[in-house]
């Protein structure tokens, strides 16, 4: 992933907070991925990154149950993504769609 100097929007972050969080499996593995969001963005104060991570493991935490409904046509791909957008606001387009294609991944 790419960092800059520039302060990153807060949508950057929170894209990636959710990429680190969804590939953590253990406690240590969310220790090291939060260490490293800390890395890529020196900018964030402590709280922060446990603020930023926090919201990144929500969404990773709803990736299944939405990709097991759109699965199961019970919704939309749209619906899935408009209701990640309202639950769990900041994130990108590009995140959203990573959220429901991790879902269909992970819930198959």
């Amino acid at each position: 992933m790419d960092t800059t100097t520039d302060t990153p929007s807060e949508e950057r972050v929170l894209d990636v907070a959710f990429w680190l969080a969804k590939s953590a499996v253990s406690q240590l593995g969310h220790a090291e991925a939060k260490e490293r969001l800390q890395e890529m963005f020196p900018g964030l104060t402590p709280s922060g990154v446990e603020e930023i991570y926090l919201r990144g493991t929500e969404l990773a935490d709803a990736c299944y149950d939405v990709g097991d409904q759109c699965r199961n046509k019970r919704i939309t791909d749209a619906e899935a993504i408009a209701s990640l957008r309202q639950r769990f606001p900041g994130f990108s387009a590009e995140g959203y769609n990573q959220a429901l294609s991790w879902g269909y991944f992970i819930s198959r």
